[in-house]
């Protein structure tokens, strides 16, 4: 259902930076072949508009005092965005916060056809 909203344009779609970088830190350090990581991630990237993360963003995650400032400074990269509905976290010490729910990867996934 999402991901059909945003290939059609009806929604925005949106990733941080930062968490490409760390999905593609993540995945070669698993061993994934980096030549289909970075074609997936290519094809991915075409329906998603990429909010950058910034000295604001870095500052905010650094200063934010969370636990984990890699989850702040993704949060705050999201939050300078604008209008975001959800942030989609595989950690489950992803700091709690009213803003904006935070979904697990495979409850997002359940809700993209």
């Amino acid at each position: 259902m999402l991901g059909n909203l945003g290939r059609t344009g009806r929604c925005e779609l949106s990733i941080a930076s930062i968490s490409v970088m760390n999905a593609l830190y993540s995945l070669r350090k698993r061993g994934y072949p980096m030549t289909i990581v970075k074609e997936r991630f290519n094809m991915l990237l075409l329906h998603l508009e990429v909010v950058n993360t910034g000295n604001a963003e870095l500052r905010a995650g650094l200063n934010a005092g969370w636990p984990d400032t890699e989850d702040a400074t993704q949060f705050h990269s999201a939050m300078s965005a604008g209008a975001i509905h959800a942030i989609v976290s595989n950690d489950t010490d992803f700091k709690p916060q009213k803003l904006v729910p935070v979904l697990t990867p495979a409850h997002a996934f359940n809700h993209v056809t």
